[in-house]
C-alpha cells in the first residue's frame, strides 16, 4: 500500500483520459470514486487478471498511476522511427519538469505524495489530452479553446 494525497486523487479520477488507459495490473494502485482522504490506497494483488476484474476495477476505482505507468502510455508499442519519438517526448517530458516543478512541490508541500507521479499525470493531460490542471479550481481546464 502507498500513501497518496487527496488532491492527487481528485487530479487522476477526473483525468478521464488516463483512467481510460488503465489496463489493471498487479500492483496497480486504486482508490474509491470521490476519495480526497490522504493516506493509504488499495493495489491489486492479484497476478494474472480475468477480463471480468478488469471491468470491475475501472468501474468502479479510480486508478492512481506512478510516473512509469504514464510513461509507458506516452511511449509507441510498435512504430517506425520510434526512437526520435522518445527522444522528442523525453526532452519535452524534461522540460516539462524543469518548468512545473516548483510549482508543483508548493501545492503538495504538506500531503503524501510522489511528486514525479503527479508531474506525470500533469504532462500526460497535456500532451495527450491538450488539458491542464487549475490548482486554484481543483480541475482540468481544456487547452484548444483558450
Amino acid at each position: 500500500m502507498e500513501e497518496f494525497s487527496g488532491l492527487y486523487k481528485k487530479m487522476c479520477e477526473t483525468a478521464d483520459r488516463i483512467q481510460r488507459e488503465w489496463e489493471p495490473q498487479q500492483w496497480d494502485n486504486y482508490c474509491e470514486h470521490g476519495d480526497r482522504h490522504n493516506g493509504l490506497t488499495k493495489f491489486v494483488q492479484e497476478e494474472k487478471i480475468s477480463k471480468e476484474k478488469a471491468d470491475e476495477l475501472r468501474a468502479n476505482y479510480v486508478w492512481l498511476p506512478k510516473e512509469y505507468e504514464i510513461i509507458e502510455r506516452l511511449l509507441p508499442k510498435f512504430a517506425r522511427g520510434a526512437a526520435k519519438l522518445i527522444e522528442l517526448i523525453k526532452e519535452q517530458y524534461s522540460e516539462f519538469i524543469y518548468n512545473h516543478v516548483e510549482i508543483v512541490k508548493s501545492q503538495f508541500s504538506e500531503k503524501p505524495v510522489n511528486i514525479m507521479d503527479v508531474l506525470a499525470v500533469l504532462f500526460f493531460m497535456e500532451y495527450k489530452a491538450h488539458k491542464v490542471w487549475n490548482f486554484d479550481s481543483e480541475e482540468w481546464v481544456d487547452t484548444q479553446n483558450n
